[in-house]
């Protein structure tokens, strides 16, 4: 490419320094979101390997890199979304669609499949298939959930120049997440307790984000009251079908009301 580009003298010198300096400028936050990248997403796999061995790491992880593919799609929305918030005067429907997409109306989707997953489960794993990774799968899904919700948030940040406050919040809970995990591993705690940190760090993050940004989004209380009815769904979708089903109808009628009106 670069002799291709060469040859047929498409590159050209220009004297503008906006891209060099915004560099200078945010590099800071810049690196500092790649070393948080690593705290958060990879060592607690390191740790699970080295200490609860590779069996462990292959039930926590396989759960994890399953669920982690909804990533795609909110990363995907959120390249979208930067050319537009970054607008001077921009309205903020589109931010507000896309984040009623993730906190309301694909979480609803997901838990439609809660039902499915034992039996997609067993065909995907076989004979490697197990009740915990059914477990985890759950917990991990409503993670990311979180995290593509976050995603959303982030790129509001960044079109706002306000990505170092974001770092803020990771560098503030980075601590208190670390010792827990470490602890929680070196005493062999299940891996279910350890997804569910997972999940609390996902659920702090993203309330910290959501009351930052409360100004740009609409009806924030809502959201509030979205989270607290998803971590019950994912409760009872382990322990009471029954009750599991019911807040799913109440969810699912939620939205269809609103989008009458």
């Amino acid at each position: 490419m670069i002799f291709i580009l060469t040859k047929k003298k498409l590159i050209k010198k220009n004297i503008k320094t906006i891209l060099l300096d915004n560099l200078k400028k945010n590099s800071k936050w810049l690196t500092l979101n790649s070393v948080l990248v690593q705290f958060y997403d990879i060592l607690d796999k390191y740790l699970i390997k080295i200490f609860l061995g590779p069996i462990a790491l292959a039930t926590y992880s396989i759960p994890q890199q399953i669920t982690g593919k909804l990533s795609v799609v909110s990363k995907g929305f959120s390249a979208f979304l930067l050319p537009f918030l970054s607008r001077k005067n921009f309205k903020n429907n589109d931010f507000n669609e896309s984040l009623k997409i993730f906190l309301k109306i694909l979480p609803i989707v997901i838990f439609l499949i809660f039902p499915f997953y034992s039996t997609l489960l067993k065909l995907w794993l076989g004979n490697q298939f197990n009740q915990e990774m059914l477990y985890l799968t759950k917990i991990f899904s409503l993670s990311v959930i979180f995290a593509c919700s976050s995603h959303i948030l982030i790129t509001k940040f960044e079109a706002t120049k306000t990505l170092k406050k974001n770092l803020k919040f990771e560098s503030l809970l980075l601590p208190f997440f670390l010792v827990t995990i470490i602890i929680l591993i070196f005493n062999s705690f299940s891996l279910i307790i350890i997804s569910l940190v997972i999940l609390a760090k996902e659920l702090i993050l993203l309330l910290l984000r959501i009351n930052f940004l409360k100004k740009d989004i609409v009806d924030t209380k809502k959201y509030y009251y979205y989270l607290i009815i998803f971590i019950l769904m994912l409760f009872f979708s382990i322990y009471n079908q029954v009750i599991f089903f019911i807040l799913e109808i109440i969810m699912i009628l939620n939205i269809l009301v609103k989008y009458d009106e």
